[in-house]
């Protein structure tokens, strides 16, 4: 606010009078020294004298460097604590350093360029389970997929067959051995070492599988065998002048040329050299001489399955079956339809029922009938994967046969999955640039996981707009949570952020530094923080570093300030020309709708100077009331235009200020 003119009085309570409304009102124009305001060009007020701040022999105090006249944090350290994303800055001396991620993110690539750029939740020491649970950038790391028998091409995939050891070649598992007492006699994977036996030797006849190769006394027929007539061990003794025989496992005897069975007794062989006709002459099949000509069962066909072998038995016909008669013995000439001697047992005929259609194919069915389903197919491999041999495809990836099922293994080289559905393969075509960190602003899916420019802007909370991926900062000055378009409110208890009503005005009735506490406090009660200086800077310059929020040039109508409210050119003039005047006045929050910027705060250029957090109080941003809005509006701008580290023997009575927060 400016003060009227007053009579003449002396030159010394003019002055004092000038300078004691210059303090009330916080506005100011050309006069004597009393702060740097009134100062031209780089120089600043200091014991009434417009010197410069620093200069090649007067240096700066502690890390501060001397820039064109003006002391100022070195600029590697200038918004050091937010510079490095989801990492912690920390200002080292002159320098800015990483010192620390946020939890959940890891730098990798010790680039500290990008940060912390590796987002991960760390659950111990790592195990197979396609998860990086160290968070060293590495999945499953340790695990051989390729060949360990616990984990064959996926996590979790042991290979285990029945009664036999297992292992994993080129991600598939095969069965290696069987184990001791156990054999693999149907060559199907699927159930292992099936056949349960202790071996014993060479295959002897005892009715056991000494060879254990599945077959009990094979090479011993003990139906014509004589050393084991009927039964292991039975052996056939040979009578006097007589031959032994063992037919359909009973012992027989045959005289010898010359020799005759005449008492009908075996136990003393062919007694007599005389024969008897018997049978009445007529020869029959019985093994004698019946008519006494010299021959035995002459003119008698023993090879049909009415009359076959030595004592012409009539072979019985085999279930599901026709009978035969081969080298004196009977066998199963042949099935009937739909069914097969799988056993090679006549006894119980042509006993399994199948229909041989051709050659097996991999369809779960017996197609030749020899008693195995889908023999000679490999059911373990992409190219013949599971119970019906199924081929493994997949787009851009490669296939694998995991525990009879088709699975996706990796993806082609500049291909990715992106949806995980293994129906469509790697459907995602993309090639990975550089170190496959994702670069902001630049359009292209740079990590190729189906997202462009991800993690360069921040959720922020609710009235709040994000300042690229650092902070989130209140779209609107700080006030009360009951204000209105007409009143600043009552309930003190925290600050919002919201449109169309008056900002908190914290300085009005409080110290400075009582004023800061408040606005600290406020912003606390809100879950957020006060504004850095970097931090305040930074949002009102916008991304393209603006001199105001709104661009390089000044715009006396664009925010609110004093020159808002002259009817004519600019301010000084306007004052000389409206003298009086006292049509400016504060505004509710986003009233000047131009007075923002691509970020998308408002008013942070007039209306009221901001707190910003430092020890000592700190504002910036101008106001509606100071006197040269031109300059005072500038983001760049301090209360004393030096440093900005106190507002000093100035006291602006109209401060607020806005809140800031590290995002959701």
């Amino acid at each position: 606010m400016f003060t009227p003119a007053r009579p003449p009085f002396t030159l010394a309570r003019t002055f004092t009078a000038i300078a004691l409304a210059l303090i009330a009102s916080g506005c100011f124009t050309e006069s004597h020294c009393m702060s740097s305001i009134d100062c031209d060009g780089d120089r600043i007020c200091k014991d009434g004298e417009c010197v410069y701040e620093c200069s090649e022999g007067t240096p700066c105090d502690g890390d501060h460097i001397c820039k064109d006249h003006h002391c100022v944090t070195p600029a590697d350290c200038e918004g050091c604590k937010n510079r490095y994303p989801n990492a912690k800055g920390e200002c080292r001396g002159t320098q800015c350093e990483m010192v620390g991620c946020k939890d959940g993110f890891y730098d990798l690539n010790r680039d500290d360029r990008d940060g912390c750029e590796y987002e991960c939740t760390a659950t111990g020491v790592e195990t197979c389970n396609q998860k990086d649970d160290d968070c060293n950038g590495i999945i499953d790391e340790g695990f051989d997929l390729q060949s360990s028998a616990e984990h064959c091409g996926l996590c979790g995939n042991k290979c285990e067959f029945p009664f036999a050891t297992g292992g994993c070649e080129a991600k598939r598992c095969r069965m290696l051995s069987c184990e001791d007492g156990h054999y693999d006699l149907d060559l199907r994977e699927e159930n292992g070492c099936e056949y349960e036996c202790t071996p014993s030797g060479v295959e002897i006849c005892n009715q056991k599988d000494d060879d254990c190769n599945g077959k009990t006394d094979e090479g011993f027929n003990l139906q014509t065998d004589t050393a084991n007539c009927g039964e292991c061990g039975r052996k056939c003794v040979d009578r006097p002048n007589a031959d032994s025989l063992c037919i359909a496992g009973s012992c027989k005897m045959v005289c010898q040329s010359g020799h005759y069975d005449a008492n009908d007794d075996e136990s003393d062989g062919c007694e007599s050299e005389v024969c008897t006709v018997t049978e009445g002459g007529t020869e029959i099949c019985d093994l004698k001489d019946n008519d006494c000509d010299g021959q035995t069962d002459e003119g008698i066909d023993k090879t049909t399955p009415e009359s076959c072998g030595p004592l012409c038995t009539r072979c019985p016909v085999p279930a599901n079956g026709k009978a035969g008669c081969k080298e004196g013995e009977c066998f199963i000439e042949g099935c009937n339809e739909g069914f097969v001697d799988l056993d090679q047992i006549a006894e119980n005929g042509c006993e399994y029922a199948c229909s041989v259609t051709g050659d097996e194919i991999c369809d779960m069915k017996d197609n030749d009938c020899d008693g195995q389903t889908d023999e000679g197919f490999e059911k373990t491999t992409p190219e013949s994967c599971g119970p019906l041999c199924e081929r493994c495809q997949f787009n851009h990836a490669e296939a694998l046969c995991v525990a009879g099922g088709c699975a996706m293994g990796d993806c082609g080289e500049g291909f990715h999955d992106i949806d995980g559905q293994a129906a469509n393969g790697c459907e995602y075509a993309c090639r990975i640039e550089g170190e496959g960190i994702e670069l902001c602003d630049n359009g292209k899916d740079d990590d190729c996981d189906g997202k462009t420019d991800e993690g360069c802007s921040l959720d922020c909370p609710e009235g709040m707009v994000a300042v690229g991926r650092q902070f989130c900062i209140d779209r609107y000055e700080a006030s009360k949570p009951d204000a209105t378009a007409t009143s600043q409110g009552a309930d003190g208890s925290r600050a919002v952020s919201a449109a169309g009503v008056l900002p908190w005005r914290v300085y009005a009735n409080n110290s400075l530094s009582e004023a800061l506490g408040i606005a600290m406090a406020a912003c606390v009660a809100s879950g957020k923080r006060l504004c850095t200086p970097s931090e305040w800077t930074r949002a009102c310059r916008g991304p393209d570093d603006h001199e105001y929020s709104y661009g390089d040039e000044y715009e006396a109508a664009t925010c609110n300030g004093i020159d808002a409210f002259c009817p004519g050119t600019p301010y000084p003039h306007c004052r000389a020309a409206n003298s009086g005047s006292t049509n400016f006045h504060l505004v509710p929050t986003g009233t000047f709708s131009g007075c923002t910027n691509a970020y998308g705060v408002y008013d942070i250029n007039g209306n009221l100077w901001e707190f910003t957090d430092t020890a000592t109080p700190t504002a910036r941003g101008g106001a509606f009331n100071c006197s040269d809005s031109e300059v005072l509006h500038k983001c760049g701008a301090l209360p004393e235009g030096g440093s900005g580290q106190h507002i000093g023997n100035w006291g602006p009575s109209a401060i607020g200020f806005r809140c800031c927060s590290d995002g959701l």
